[in-house]
């Protein structure tokens, strides 16, 4: 019963930011107008406005560190706020400085990392959402950093159930497709990229070599390449939660400097702006 619930939740959730977010571009749209029309200086209004909500998506980084404050500015609604806001300041940056180009070294610069900023924060909204479902359907919840613990205890697994089969059985088929297929692949992480399009064909070509060693063993080689299959597959969700969990935890060395020294430049933009821009 929990899960409609929480599902009734996001979407009245979701709604509600759609709607924010609709009211607050029409508000700034029409403020801009209104500017431009009386007093001609549109860009004023347009301007301070991002710098304001620049500022604010800048401190939701330090109010993540204050988990002391009450349940009124708790994380989560903080978070609504921030992706709203977001996405107002893509309308608010259009609104200030049009569709063109621009030019000259600060504006090109202020352009480039406003885009950087925002395509950054789309890019960690997308997988904030994404990633986490696809990690609970994907094995165990493993801890980032025992991950490289945890792939070396199957790389364990397999090289003494190859060591086995090489002392038991009267075939070296084992032991052979262990140190030509097996001893990259157990190294470490591996297949990043496939993992983020959710691929399975780098384990499902070992598979398919272990079925072809299963067709010529024994009963006794069938057990051990049985429990080298389980070490391969739950090798292959450790290199999943790795490839997974490294975007979670480092979208955000991007993100976050990128926001700083934007508002540094936009601080530097703002005094040329009133000292040779003729903004009264």
């Amino acid at each position: 019963m929990a899960k409609p619930i929480k599902l009734r939740s996001f979407v009245r959730s979701v709604w509600v930011g759609w709607v924010a977010f609709a009211l607050a571009c029409a508000l700034a749209s029409a403020a801009h107008l209104t500017y431009e029309v009386a007093l001609g200086h549109s860009a004023f209004v347009s301007g301070w406005v991002l710098v304001a909500a620049m500022v604010f998506l800048t401190l939701y980084n330090l109010r993540k560190k204050l988990d002391f404050l009450p349940a009124l500015f708790s994380s989560r609604h903080w978070l609504w706020a921030h992706f709203v806001v977001g996405y107002l300041s893509v309308w608010l940056f259009v609104l200030h400085v049009g569709t063109g180009l621009p030019e000259g070294i600060l504006e090109s610069t202020l352009w480039l990392q406003f885009v950087g900023v925002i395509a950054s924060g789309i890019f960690g909204h997308y997988v904030s959402r994404r990633f986490p479902p696809l990690l609970a359907d994907r094995g165990q919840e493993v801890l980032y950093e025992r991950i490289p613990t945890l792939i070396r205890i199957q790389r364990e697994r397999v090289e003494a159930a190859a060591l086995r089969a090489a002392s038991e059985g009267e075939s070296t088929a084992i032991p052979e497709f262990y140190t030509e297929r097996l001893v990259r692949f157990l190294g470490g992480t591996r297949n990043f990229a496939a993992h983020l399009f959710n691929s399975r064909r780098p384990l499902e070509r070992l598979l398919r070599g272990l079925e072809g060693l299963e067709k010529l063993s024994g009963r006794g080689e069938q057990e051990i390449l049985g429990e080298i299959r389980l070490a391969l597959e739950a090798k292959d969700d450790l290199d999943f939660h790795y490839a997974h969990q490294s975007i979670l935890k480092y979208w955000l060395f991007f993100h976050v400097p990128l926001a700083y020294s934007l508002l540094v430049v936009m601080v530097v933009h703002i005094v040329l702006a009133y000292s040779f821009g003729g903004i009264p």
